[in-house]
């Protein structure tokens, strides 16, 4: 499945996979040895419009097998469903049951260790929990990301100290589930006025 991920500068571009809320865009790679040649893209190089995140990486160089440290600069784009809902209110209410009516949208984040994942679940509903509502969003996030083959649960996530984005492989469902950090029933749109 493929994301449209917006960066501040009005800039967009087209995922191949769906990278969840955030993508980097790696837009400088500067040796600080002094060695090697620094890349620099523009006019990306320049801008002070987008979220960057620069931090210090070490690579190995393949021919001579020599560690070398760069300053990497990733400009950090968003989805446009992380930005149509991430400032969007908490409800502030429920049914006397407990429960959202009609259409509801549920936020989870999803961090293990530096990586993160935000997740939209959205619905009609009546007369079902918002727990039940976030275990039915779950469930279909499980199952799409499930691999028959290596038996385990791959998800695309957001390193917050890097700007990359990796595969994390989760063993089983609960794994990924104590990877809930927040859980959130967002004010429907009529419900914001």
């Amino acid at each position: 499945m493929k994301k449209e991920i917006i960066f501040p500068c009005g800039d967009n571009l087209t995922a191949k996979a769906d990278y969840g809320y955030a993508y980097g865009r790696h837009i400088k790679h500067i040796p600080i040895d002094g060695k090697g040649k620094p890349q620099i893209i523009e006019p990306c190089g320049a801008c002070t419009k987008c979220d960057k995140i620069i931090h210090t990486g070490t690579y190995i160089d393949t021919e001579t097998g020599e560690k070398r440290k760069y300053e990497d600069t990733f400009c950090i784009g968003y989805s446009q469903e992380y930005l149509d809902n991430k400032d969007k209110p908490t409800a502030d209410y429920v049914d006397m049951d407990g429960s959202p009516s009609g259409k509801y949208i549920i936020e989870v984040i999803l961090q293990s260790e530096d990586y993160r994942r935000v997740e939209y679940f959205e619905g009609n509903n009546e007369n079902c929990s918002v727990l039940s509502l976030m275990d039915i969003g779950m469930y279909d996030l499980l199952e799409k990301n499930y691999s028959k083959e290596d038996k385990l649960y791959h998800l695309i996530m957001f390193n917050m100290q890097t700007g990359r984005v990796q595969d994390i492989d989760f063993e089983n469902e609960d794994e990924v589930k104590d990877c809930i950090i927040s859980v959130r029933l967002l004010k429907k749109d009529e419900d914001a006025a």
